[in-house]
């Protein structure tokens, strides 16, 4: 029972992460009515799937991502409940982000989401390095601007 319970998990994830890459409003329902969230830039959790969804529809929905799994984390509680450790890497219109997160799953009728917590590792960066001196120029002056404006010694 514990393989045929831990493959449906896992494919119910990696059906999650495809609906969130092509930036599909049904990603929603995958979290449980009453679920619990904390996203990245808010101080307070938001509660329930409507909650959430009203107020990050149309950042999912309005891009598509390439997500990849860094390291990824299953330990299972009981036969119904699972704890989901990860950290995956984000590419969405060319800045990279990592984000680190602890998913509680839930096993009702089917998998889904009952908590996510959702913490950025790091600074987003660009996806592409400049590819000439014009481009390493341009960084340069905004760095600079940058830097006059917060008063440091160059």
């Amino acid at each position: 029972m514990a393989a045929k319970r831990a493959q449906g998990l896992e494919a119910v994830m990696a059906g999650s992460l495809k609906l969130y890459d092509r930036g599909d409003k049904k990603w929603f329902s995958n979290l449980a009515k009453d679920a619990t969230v904390y996203a990245i830039g808010t101080t307070a959790p938001f509660v329930g799937r409507e909650a959430y969804e009203a107020h990050f529809s149309s950042n999912l929905t309005s891009a598509k991502r390439k997500t990849k799994v860094l390291d990824q984390r299953i330990k299972y509680l009981n036969d119904a409940t699972a704890v989901v450790t990860q950290t995956l890497q984000v590419v969405q219109g060319g800045v990279v982000s990592v984000v680190r997160q602890s998913v509680v799953w839930g096993l009702d009728k089917a998998w889904e989401i009952r908590h996510l917590h959702s913490a950025l590792v790091g600074t987003p960066t660009g996806a592409k390095a400049p590819g000439t001196a014009a481009g390493i120029r341009v960084l340069n002056e905004r760095i600079a601007t940058v830097a006059a404006v917060l008063g440091v010694a160059q």
